[in-house]
């Protein structure tokens, strides 16, 4: 409900663009301490169609800028929503963003208006399976053929694949399998403050 409201009135652009700074200022610390992490950022359709501030591009390369930070560090997420309007217009902003040397990442692929052609004709980098169809596919085989069609297209495609939801051993073991790129969920971590995830890190990569 909040993040409908902010989409409607238009608040959830100086929003989005003051959770990029914050993520990118945490970002800046972290590589000060020696830890190289990647971040995630989601943007909402509206900040990537620009009703009135300025370029999303802009936004990100105004904000790498500012903390001195390499594009190659931050992922944009979007969600299926925003390529509904199959726009050369999207297209071009993605691709902005994109030719900053940004990252662009589909979240919960699967569960909106999923069209191949959006992995042809959109500058996307990483499928992110949505975790509805991760928690089930252990149990049930229509979910699981469908996880292992998601990940067989996204490498024919040259995409990398994020499982969503993996909150068992047996759900790593089994996207590990199927040669899934990347995990997300509680089996590794619930969300954490922030010093609690420096702690994390350094407890679980020895820095």
């Amino acid at each position: 409900k909040f993040i409908n409201i902010a989409e409607e009135t238009g608040l959830i652009e100086p929003m989005g663009e003051w959770v990029l700074q914050q993520a990118l200022k945490d970002l800046k610390k972290w590589h000060s301490l020696g830890h190289k992490l990647h971040v995630a950022v989601n943007v909402s359709s509206r900040q990537c169609k620009q009703n009135s501030q300025e370029p999303i591009s802009k936004v990100i390369s105004k904000a790498l800028v500012a903390n001195n930070l390499e594009p190659r560090y931050l992922k944009v997420e979007i969600t299926e929503s925003l390529l509904m309007d199959d726009s050369q217009e999207t297209i071009d902003t993605l691709q902005s963003i994109r030719d900053l040397g940004v990252a662009i990442h589909m979240d919960d692929f699967g569960t909106g208006y999923s069209s191949l052609s959006y992995l042809k004709r959109f500058p996307i980098d990483v499928l992110k399976i949505d975790r509805s169809f991760i928690s089930g596919a252990l149990d049930d085989k229509s979910d699981a053929s469908l996880v292992e069609a998601v990940v067989m297209i996204g490498h024919s495609l040259n995409l990398k694949l994020v499982g969503e939801g993996i909150e068992t051993q047996q759900h790593f073991d089994y996207l590990k399998r199927l040669g899934c790129d990347y995990g997300q969920g509680y089996h590794m971590s619930k969300p954490l403050e922030a010093e609690q995830f420096i702690d994390f890190i350094k407890k679980n990569h020895g820095v």
